[in-house]
């Protein structure tokens, strides 16, 4: 039988085959394995890229010490990961997204100036500085972090020079923690350009993602952690592994027909319903016991589109009316229901519709459709803003736009309107647009 140090030998280089039996004896020794493992770190802190290619043992032990929630060992990993871009990657590889942020939860000591340090210094990796704040995202979740706090450090991180690179990071924490307070700093970060779209998407998405609820985002880092849950990572050899087979083909080819011919049933020209047909909502009841007798809005909403078709590109738009969960956060809340529906057919027409590549959308179609509902969004909004004495864009904004400013869909509807000839309503919006 292998000692511990034999077994902590062996998993020093690089090996193609998972160490079960090393790692289960280093499992069984925690404490006698923990200076080693903190040796490991500090190997590879003071060799850095200089270090042999085929070691291993520090990313080992960086798994090890986040499983054993080595206290003694946070600031050795962040002096680790504090390291130039370069040097971290080439010493921790995937690690850096796929545990690192786990592996500083599971050994945090309470030294919150040293996270707050690292995650604004402009030095550090942005990937690494992510993963730092989600770890102080989840000592606020645990309720170890205040909510003032919490909300000042983020506010500090918006306004920051240099901060750049995190700033898409920055939003969206304070969506995900739901954090209403500090909406205007994400509008603040769009508007600056310091988004990147490919990660969280639009303004748009991130007031979706300020109301949503995920299963996943229950907590940001995961605690606690096994050396285990590497098992199946790339570098390990997968005896499980199989070939892509001629059911796997035969099964694409099915989902692929079934998706097209949705899409194709979904963009078919609107057709006639009898009264006794099936409701086109979904519900199951025939049209003349469901949606026939719906309201004159709700008539003029199913002559632009199904109602079928708004409930699934409004899946996204945070809740309506629906149960409320204690805790939670809700759009009515802080707006009112003129606004919420004036928000909604400005979102139908101008939220990005994601549309399957083999299916392209009927142009001409889409524009009606997104004109239509804009015009209807406008005399929501323009009667409100006779109502309500409102002389200015900016006095609407302040009090009722939620995803769009008005600027923004209104310029949206006079190109519309200038494309099919509607010069009327032109003039008509025109008018509003110079408030």
């Amino acid at each position: 039988m292998q000692s511990l140090q034999e077994a902590i030998e062996r998993i020093t280089y690089v090996t193609n085959k998972f160490p079960e039996e090393e790692f289960r004896l280093i499992e069984e020794n925690a404490e006698e394995a923990k200076p080693y493992l903190r040796a490991a770190v500090e190997r590879a802190i003071a060799e850095q890229d200089e270090l042999e290619d085929e070691y291993m043992l520090h990313f080992f032990a960086l798994f090890f010490l986040g499983q054993f929630q080595d206290k003694a060992a946070f600031e050795r990993i962040v002096k680790l990961a504090s390291l130039p871009d370069y040097t971290v990657d080439f010493l921790l590889g995937s690690a850096i997204t796929e545990g690192l942020k786990d592996i500083l939860y599971n050994t945090y000591n309470g030294n919150l100036g040293l996270l707050k340090n690292s995650i604004c210094n402009p030095e550090i990796d942005e990937y690494v500085r992510d993963a730092m704040l989600e770890v102080m995202g989840q000592l606020y979740l645990d309720g170890t972090l205040e909510k003032d706090d919490w909300q000042d450090f983020l506010k500090e991180l918006v306004y920051l020079e240099d901060a750049e690179d995190i700033q898409t990071w920055t939003a969206g924490m304070i969506c995900r923690c739901h954090l209403m307070e500090l909406l205007p700093e994400v509008r603040y970060i769009c508007k600056e350009g310091n988004l990147d779209p490919f990660v969280y998407g639009t303004y748009e998405d991130f007031v979706d993602e300020m109301f949503a609820y995920k299963e996943w985002d229950k907590s940001f880092c995961a605690s606690p952690m096994s050396i285990w849950e590497i098992r199946n990572w790339a570098t390990f050899e997968d005896p499980e592994k199989r070939e892509y087979t001629e059911k796997d083909r035969k099964d694409f080819e099915k989902e692929l027909k079934a998706m097209m011919e949705e899409s194709r049933q979904q963009y078919q020209a609107n057709k006639k319903i009898g009264r006794n047909d099936p409701c086109p909502c979904g519900s199951g009841k025939k049209y003349k016991h469901c949606c026939l007798n719906r309201s004159k809005d709700e008539q003029d909403l199913d002559a632009i589109e199904k109602a079928i078709e708004r409930r699934k590109y409004l899946e996204n738009y945070p809740q309506t009316g629906g149960k409320r969960v204690e805790g939670r956060i809700y759009l009515e809340d802080y707006f009112d229901s003129e606004s919420i529906a004036v928000d909604k057919r400005v979102y139908l027409a101008l939220h990005h519709r994601a549309i399957p590549i083999l299916v392209p959308e009927n142009q001409p179609l889409r524009q009606k459709r997104e004109r239509e509902y804009l015009w209807n969004a406008f005399c929501r909004y323009a009667e409100r803003m006779e109502r309500e004495g409102l002389q200015t864009n900016e006095e609407y904004d302040k009090k009722y736009s939620i995803h769009y400013r008005c600027k923004t869909w209104l310029y949206q509807l006079l190109a519309r309107l200038e494309d099919a000839e509607e010069f009327e309503q032109y003039d008509e919006v025109l008018e509003y647009y110079k408030k």
